[in-house]
């Protein structure tokens, strides 16, 4: 048995996904289904992507089924190419002109096959990564089916590997590619040589589809467009929205959201922004959120600025302390998305809901968020300006990278009076799963018009 034989449409998705993950959380309880998401740390978005799936699949009742893994490279000697890129790459976003310099060349066709090769040799290394955490889980036995998921190419090829080895005719592969990606980028991300039809790659949109089957055309996956992983806690904000239910934004909030690697022209972006507009937060037209991730270095630049202005003990404005690592601030991220953050609701009690957040390119732009816009003034590798642009063309984001910070608060003034609620919805990522649902239960969708039987002309509500 393989891909499903009819797909949802986004429409039938919208109405019935959460019955069809009750159907997969049924499916895995009852076959006792091994779930194991892995990622590294080669920057917080994958890891963020991981994080929400896990967060998602714990809120439909399977979380005792799931094994996470998260490789982190930083600070260890380099056993490979593989652990020296991971490791080189958060140095690197901080040489945009190396960077674009390098784009051509990786883009060529020589340098496709020594990607692809790179790619097959993450296979022993991050088999074993998997392997050595799974020899220790609780939640992982070896005899029963699983089903693989991944958000980095690392943990993708290591799932691969462990997937030969195993033999298991009911595991299933879940490949997440978060970024509109193309050329290169898309080739270090998409695995190659996929002859296994249970094996779904999630990409952003129907031109990613395109690209992907340019640089893989020999794949066996099913390749389908359902948008980049947003946090589940959204999900319910378009159903108050939908029925009418949302509480009224009193404030003009914004969160201020920093990446996984430290980008030093970012944090002076933001601390300008704190200077021009300090009179504006101490009397409270805005307030603000500043969460710096696990970076001290960006911490200390924003407090000084905070200091020099006054605003350091401002009711207005709370710059969260730095966490210790990468894994803690990615959770502590998703905790103030998902209102749970202790240190939010004691600055702001309950009150505080944003309506924007600044952000870098990345996934933020692309991440369906309901009525919030990403406000992005800064881009610092190639991709992320594509991300942006994404964003923008869905309606989900502003390219900020040519205003500066002083007329940034008339811009999120703007947006603040203009009505959101109606955006369509952009991301359907969370429901992969439902799909080997679909494909474990052929005829499922047999009683409904709403799907399409051509994967190729998924996805349109």
């Amino acid at each position: 048995m393989g891909h499903p034989d009819r797909l949802p449409s986004e429409g039938y998705i919208h109405q019935h996904g959460m019955e069809l993950m009750a159907g997969f959380s049924n499916e895995v309880l009852s076959r006792k289904v091994n779930i194991v998401i892995g990622t590294t740390s080669a920057g917080a978005g994958h890891w963020r992507q991981a994080d929400m799936m896990v967060r998602f699949l714990d809120s439909v009742g399977v979380n005792d089924q799931i094994a996470f893994i998260a490789t982190d490279k930083t600070g260890k000697k380099a056993k490979s190419l593989t652990d020296l890129v991971l490791q080189l790459y958060p140095k690197l976003q901080n040489k945009r002109k190396v960077l674009d310099l390098l784009q051509p060349i990786l883009n060529s066709s020589l340098a496709g096959k020594f990607i692809d090769k790179q790619l097959e040799k993450m296979i022993e290394e991050g088999s074993e990564d998997i392997k050595n955490v799974l020899e220790g889980s609780p939640n992982f036995d070896a005899k029963r089916p699983t089903i693989f998921m991944s958000s980095h190419s690392l943990m993708t090829q290591g799932a691969r590997g462990v997937m030969k080895e195993r033999k298991n005719i009911d595991d299933w592969m879940i490949e997440f590619i978060p970024d509109p990606w193309k050329g290169s980028d898309l080739r270090g991300m998409a695995s190659p040589k996929v002859d296994n039809e249970h094996w779904i790659t999630v990409v952003h949109d129907k031109k990613t589809v395109e690209e992907y089957r340019k640089i893989r055309p020999d794949s066996k996956a099913l390749v389908v467009p359902l948008g980049t992983l947003s946090n589940a806690v959204f999900l319910e904000r378009r159903r108050l929205i939908e029925n009418g239910e949302t509480a009224e934004r009193l404030k003009e909030d914004v969160l201020i959201e920093f990446s996984g690697n430290q980008i030093p022209k970012y944090d002076s972006l933001i601390a300008t922004f704190i200077t021009d507009n300090a009179q504006a937060i101490a009397e409270g037209r805005i307030r603000l959120v500043i969460d710096p991730m696990h970076h001290k270095k960006t911490y200390d630049v924003l407090l000084n600025a905070l200091k020099n202005v006054g605003l350091d003990e401002n009711e207005n404005i709370l710059l969260l302390k730095p966490e210790k690592g990468m894994g803690e601030a990615v959770v502590r991220r998703a905790d103030v998305l998902e209102s749970k953050s202790n240190e939010v609701k004691i600055k702001f009690s309950d009150s505080f809901r944003p309506f924007a957040v600044i952000s870098k390119g990345g996934e933020v732009p692309l991440e369906d968020r309901a009525d919030m816009i990403a406000f992005c003034p800064f881009a610092s590798v190639p991709h992320e300006v594509g991300d942006i642009l994404a964003g923008v063309s869905e309606g989900r984001a502003v390219d900020a990278r040519n205003i500066p910070p002083s007329r940034w608060l008339l811009e999120l003034d703007e947006l603040y009076k203009q009505d959101r609620e109606k955006l369509p919805i952009q991301s359907f990522a969370l429901f992969a799963p439902a799909l080997i649902y679909i494909a474990n239960n052929p005829g499922l969708l047999e009683n409904t018009q709403a799907f399409e039987t051509n994967q190729n002309e998924l996805v349109q509500i």
